[in-house]
């Protein structure tokens, strides 16, 4: 059975960035994050859309301050945009088009229960809304 979630980025990630957990976000979240999550990846205001595709090959989180210098080529930040306290490294499957992102205004329209704009890091979502939000 597959898993799956929106991550939330700022507005300056991109695919090669990991995601970025707050210490707040990281105790809540990190022993219900499993491998394997199949995942929405959502850019923080102003923003306000789906821009890729993902899934965690584990669920590996590092402190930032214990992850090797040589892989820090970007400040990474939580989905408010402040410096992250762990990492959580990720696989893009795809990144969208800035054409063919998927606005916030979608996520709305078709009734997710999920609160917009969306601002927490991490919201767990099932199968039926990940393949709605992707149609």
């Amino acid at each position: 059975m597959s898993i799956y979630a929106i991550a939330t980025v700022p507005t300056d990630w991109t695919p090669e960035i990991p995601l970025g957990f707050s210490e707040a976000g990281y105790q809540r979240w990190h022993k219900q994050i499993e491998p394997g999550t199949v995942l929405l990846i959502y850019k923080a205001s102003p923003v306000n859309a789906i821009v890729a595709e993902g899934q965690l090959p584990d669920t590996v989180f590092q402190r930032v301050e214990d992850w090797p210098e040589a892989n820090v080529q970007h400040t990474v930040k939580t989905a408010q945009g402040r410096p992250a306290a762990y990492i959580l490294p990720i696989s893009v499957n795809y990144a969208h088009d800035q054409s063919h992102f998927r606005s916030v205004e979608l996520i709305d329209e078709i009734e997710t229960g999920i609160e917009v704009p969306i601002r927490d890091e991490w919201v767990p979502i099932d199968a039926d809304i990940y393949h709605l939000l992707l149609d």
